[in-house]
């Protein structure tokens, strides 16, 4: 097991609050969340299974929702497994500030700020998006480096604001 991946084992056997899951939630949906516009059909694909098992398990708590999970081999080298997580996202979306009345979706803009006004839930947060797209090095082996990957600008800018 990487060390990545025993952190973010770690950080997914933690309990949050609901304020700080609806953040880590947040933060997964902003770097890897995939929505249908015409449906509002969510999905999250990782490589990790105790991320696809927390996940499923904070849609179940928060939302009562009844996520479809896949599993499929990977194509390149076929060693590793990836899960995908599939469900109808509208409640979601809208209760964590992607989704408007006016049903403009934005995933890169989190314009819901209460799930970040609390120290608690930026830390559920960036807690979130290490989860979705990060990696760190062990300290042990001397170079020590910490990475969390945005393809987007805007999401960037409020991981660094962090």
């Amino acid at each position: 097991m990487s060390f990545t991946t025993a952190i973010k084992k770690e950080i997914t056997q933690k309990k949050y609050a609901v304020c700080c899951s609806k953040a880590f939630l947040a933060a997964v949906l902003s770097l890897n969340g995939v929505v249908k516009t015409t449906s509002f059909i969510v999905e999250i694909t990782t490589s990790n299974p105790a991320t696809a098992r927390f996940i499923f398990l904070l849609l179940k708590k928060l939302y009562s929702l009844k996520a479809h999970l896949r599993i499929q081999k990977k194509f390149v080298l076929k060693k590793n497994y990836i899960y995908i997580l599939t469900f109808d996202g509208k409640d979601v979306l809208y209760d964590l500030g992607f989704l408007h009345k006016d049903k403009n979706l934005n995933l890169l803009i989190l314009k819901n700020a209460c799930c970040l006004s609390k120290k608690c839930c930026k830390k559920a947060y960036l807690a979130g998006s290490f989860v979705a797209s990060g990696s760190i090095n062990d300290p042990n082996n001397g170079s020590y480096h910490l990475e969390i990957a945005s393809l987007y600008y805007e999401n960037a800018k409020i991981l660094q604001s962090m």
